[in-house]
């Protein structure tokens, strides 16, 4: 009823026979609260209308993190090496994440799960041992896999899609929308038929989202337009230009850098003849090429974001209903696409 005072912790803890600060505990499932015992304090809560007030929850993590010296999230790779800092998808989740960690009274460490670095066993132990209960699993070098680890006590979130098992509650970029996007833009500049060039192996890293999105885009146009998916095994220049020629191709959206020294090898011009969107534009291409930025360092940060909310509630382990929240990429307008007036040399050959 309006007017009627917030129900307190103190009267929860009273009506449970209990202290405030075990009702605390319960009413974020704290393992150290026998379950009986959290089940019976929450339904007391839930009895009187209980709701914790955010912003008191806001100022006592304020003062639990300053008077720990704060605390660290484990941002976990599978690089064999300390490449992974600079690489242009894996270092930038975790520079957005560590930004977005100091925030928030948190330090993100790195921690790599390979040969050179820790064994799962070890890294498990070490995590423990320093008291670090969240986890940011920064994906896979290559390809797609299976993690065996011990998430039991931690808090975890992946960021993208190759760890397929197990299933955790992740952030990834939104495919299907960045592909749509890139293909509308080239549209929206005069380029008939576009082409995707993409290694199968990186296709098959995003579930096949990518090809997904490419069939909506072939679905919604003319069929006299369709290109079909170039997606090779490998890099094969010869295959690449046969497709190039036979489909009369005058866009294409890369995630492979070979085509366009390619394209130069065989006296093409870019914008001229061929005009390129890559689907991952790193930030050192902005303005010379044009493309989607996939807003990597936002992905870190959602990431913690994500994970900090799981660690409040005490949800640890594999999560038996996975939440994904997928990021969407912006247009970047550069030097490798023009606008047509008339279809290029190429498609006319």
């Amino acid at each position: 009823m309006p007017g009627t005072p917030r129900p307190s912790l103190r009267l929860i803890a009273h009506k449970a026979g209990v202290s405030h600060t075990a009702v605390s505990l319960a009413l974020r499932d704290d393992p150290s609260i026998p379950e009986p015992t959290r089940l019976r304090i929450k339904k007391i809560a839930d009895k009187h209308g209980y709701r914790p007030d955010p912003m008191v929850a806001k100022v006592l993590s304020s003062l639990r993190y300053k008077r720990e010296g704060g605390r660290v999230l484990a941002y976990v790779h599978s690089f064999p090496d300390d490449t992974w800092k600079t690489h242009l998808v894996i270092g930038r989740t975790f520079q957005g994440a560590a930004k977005r960690a100091e925030m928030l009274g948190y330090r993100v460490d790195g921690f790599g799960l390979s040969p050179k670095f820790f064994t799962p066993k070890r890294l498990h132990d070490v995590l423990q041992n320093r008291g670090i209960d969240g986890i940011i699993l920064g994906g896979r070098q290559m390809g797609r896999g299976h993690l065996s680890f011990d998430f039991t006590p931690f808090s975890t979130v992946a960021l993208g899609l190759s760890v397929m098992r197990p299933q955790m509650h992740r952030v990834t970029n939104h495919q299907i929308h960045a592909l749509q996007l890139a293909f509308r833009k080239l549209r929206h500049l005069g380029n008939r038929r576009i082409g995707l060039v993409m290694p199968r192996w990186l296709d098959a890293r995003s579930e096949y989202l990518w090809h997904g999105g490419y069939a909506i885009c072939q679905h919604t146009t003319p069929k006299s337009l369709h290109v079909p998916f170039y997606c090779p095994e490998g890099p094969d220049k010869k295959s690449f230009m046969h497709w190039l020629t036979k489909h009369k191709v005058d866009a294409l959206l890369l995630l492979d850098d070979n085509p366009p020294k390619w394209l130069k090898e065989e006296g093409l011009r870019v914008p001229e003849d061929i005009q390129i969107a890559y689907l991952d534009l790193p930030p050192h291409l902005h303005g010379t090429h044009s493309g989607i930025d996939q807003r990597h360092d936002f992905a870190g940060e959602t990431a913690v974001e994500l994970l900090l909310g799981q660690m409040y509630v005490n949800a640890t382990g594999v999560p038996a209903i996975p939440r994904t929240i997928m990021i969407e990429g912006r247009w970047v307008e550069g030097g490798s696409t023009c606008k047509r007036h008339s279809a290029s040399p190429h498609a006319k050959a």
